[in-house]
């Protein structure tokens, strides 16, 4: 169970590690890695919002869900719509982070246009 366990936590600690994982490095991760990498970005996310935003609310005082993805969406939905996005391969140098932010963007139906595509695309290919 340990060498299980040891094994588990040092493939997830080289996904969390990644800096610069875009659509070619997320092609080459396994379902169970890229739903991880789902929840950590999810959970990183909401951690950083609330930091600088902790008395975010609606008027009725119910906090508000700006970090998280629609209630009821699971992270092999969001892994597989990155892939989708993926799939195009003038996506692959996007960052996966950003691509994140897109599909979540999509989901809560306010896609990015296609013009700040192309922009991000251009911006992914300068050093």
């Amino acid at each position: 169970m340990k060498r299980v366990l040891i094994a588990v936590l040092v493939c997830f600690s080289g996904i969390a590690g990644a800096q610069n994982t875009d659509g070619n490095m997320w092609r080459s991760m396994s379902t169970l890695a890229k739903v991880s990498y789902v929840r950590g970005w999810e959970d990183g996310n909401c951690a950083g919002v609330a930091q600088t935003l902790p008395n975010l609310q609606q008027s009725d005082g119910k906090r508000i869900r700006v970090c998280l993805f629609p209630v009821g969406t699971s992270g092999l939905e969001i892994a597989a719509r990155l892939d989708r996005f993926y799939y195009d391969s003038k996506n692959r140098s996007i960052l996966t982070a950003i691509a994140l932010t897109f599909i979540k963007k999509e989901m809560e139906g306010t896609p990015l246009t296609q013009t700040v595509i192309d922009h991000l695309r251009q911006g992914a290919k300068t050093p």
